[in-house]
């Protein structure tokens, strides 16, 4: 048994309360990870997300594969928090079997060890910047593209990644890189920066000194918040 594993994605608090429970025991693991754990919804339902993090509980514990478990005490070291070396593997483990759902075969150890080796995965603030500076540089590359070199930049043989790139790229879409026909991409600050909009204010935004983002300069919609040069 792997128990003296558990520090690595297990916080002390979390530690002491699960000293109520019996971890080798899924009912009782998936209460422990329901009533003491908590994840990024990443999407997923919170029964995926619970049964997740029950597996990476299960094979730390009884060392299958072994590499979990060796893998946790190196992101570990590297200085990474229970909880992210937790949701780290629990990503990984989502993916795996993903892939066999998918091929309609059983989960790919090999490549689950793999991918366990490859971490940890690039961070969303690493993701975003290399984006932000690939489209400051380069304006009005094709979306697809953007994702592509992105994607080669952070792929360093995780099948985790790819997706973790794409996701980031979608958040982006929604936010501060635009889309411009056919398909082109842009970081909105860097393209309106010293370019001036005018709006007229009606009596509306004077009285409660609120700016509508109107289509005259809806470009701003991308800011969580418009101030004027004073502040």
């Amino acid at each position: 048994m792997g128990e003296e594993h558990l520090q690595f994605v297990l916080s002390s608090q979390e530690l002491d309360a699960a000293a109520d429970f019996d971890l080798t025991l899924e009912t009782s693991r998936l209460e422990f990870v329901d009533q003491y754990l908590t994840a990024p919804s990443d999407g997923l339902s919170d029964k995926t997300l619970e049964a997740m993090q029950s597996v990476v509980l299960a094979q730390v514990l009884h060392d299958e594969p072994p590499e979990t478990a060796v893998t946790a005490a190196r992101l570990s070291e590297l200085g990474l928090a229970t909880d992210v070396v937790r949701w780290e593997i629990a990503m990984t483990v989502t993916a795996s079997l993903a892939a066999a759902l998918e091929n309609k075969a059983p989960m790919d150890i090999d490549q689950y060890v793999r991918d366990l080796e490859s971490l940890p995965l690039p961070t969303f603030e690493s993701i975003r910047t290399f984006v932000v500076e690939q489209l400051i540089e380069e304006p009005g590359l094709s979306i697809q593209v953007v994702r592509e070199t992105a994607a080669s930049r952070f792929d360093e043989g995780n099948s985790v990644a790819g997706s973790l790139v794409t996701e980031v790229v979608g958040h982006l879409i929604f936010g501060p890189v635009g889309l411009l026909p056919p398909d082109r991409a842009v970081y909105i600050p860097h393209l309106i920066d010293g370019i001036c909009f005018t709006h007229r204010l009606n009596d509306v935004e004077k009285e409660l000194a609120i700016i509508t983002a109107s289509f005259d300069i809806g470009v701003f919609e991308v800011f969580d918040e418009l101030l004027v040069a004073n502040g």
